[in-house]
């Protein structure tokens, strides 16, 4: 029996959250891998950007980030496009876009042994994209 899973978003009853994005209560993208840690962000030119880890579970070391847009408030949403795909696990992806209209990712990464388990983590990376998330710069390590 093959299980999916759902990019699933619910916002409901925050201030500032409603003022910036319309209630989203759907799904945005689904998976038979694991889907989680969502990030959404409005841009100036009213698409939404959400940015997520998708990997084979909770804990594995083949996590990337995706993104998936809307042009529609929120509506439906394109497929995903692969951001960041190292040999590295990328996790707690958030994105935002700052005053010059470019966005910024940020996100870390952990490092597995030979048989699964984790070592640590590497460090926490940033990441920009001049173009609303169609190109981004390859990731630094900030700490």
């Amino acid at each position: 029996m093959k299980k999916l899973l759902f990019l699933f978003v619910l916002v409901l009853s925050c201030t500032r959250i409603e003022t910036i994005l319309p209630p989203i209560d759907g799904v945005i993208w689904q998976s038979e891998k694991h889907i989680a840690f969502p990030s959404i962000e409005r841009l100036e030119n009213d698409e939404l950007v959400c940015v997520y880890r998708h990997g084979s579970g909770h804990v594995s070391p083949d996590g990337t980030i995706l993104l998936s847009r809307s042009t529609n408030n929120g509506a439906s949403w394109a497929p995903p496009d692969t951001i960041i795909d190292t040999r590295l696990d990328s996790r707690d992806p958030s994105v935002t876009q700052l005053s010059d209209g470019s966005l910024l990712l940020t996100f870390f990464q952990t490092r597995y042994d030979t048989l699964g388990k984790i070592i640590g983590a590497v460090g926490v990376y940033v990441s920009r994209s001049l173009d609303g998330g169609q190109s981004w710069f390859s990731p630094k390590m900030v700490i």
